[in-house]
């Protein structure tokens, strides 16, 4: 799933980015659409775990630093509860990016 994702976002999202620098400056454009990519790779990992332990806490009704052993309901019901919120940043994601690509359309017609 992630490479579907990152073949079907990352390929044209670079090519957009980079084919709007001027060629003096494709070094520092590069670096900076690596650091965005990674950075925003990182904060999703640390959102969607730090949303999982929160969950865990909440329903458990204490702090739950670890993985619950033998409470796989509390880890499964956090779970789906955490990918659901990761999929509705998602689909507000997509929705940005496809408003952006309708846009960029309208602009150049």
């Amino acid at each position: 799933m992630i490479g579907i994702g990152l073949g079907l976002f990352q390929s044209p999202n670079n090519a957009t980015v980079m084919s709007a620098v001027p060629t003096d400056r494709l070094g520092i454009a590069g670096s900076v659409n690596a650091l965005a990519r990674n950075l925003g790779m990182i904060l999703g990992v640390s959102f969607s775990t730090t949303s999982l332990f929160g969950i865990m806490s909440a329903q458990a009704g204490k702090r739950v630093t670890t993985y619950p052993l033998h409470q796989n309901d509390l880890f499964i019901s956090a779970m789906r509860l955490s990918f659901f919120i990761s999929a509705i940043l998602l689909v507000i994601a997509a929705a940005i990016a496809f408003e952006r690509l309708r846009q960029g359309k309208k602009s150049k017609a």
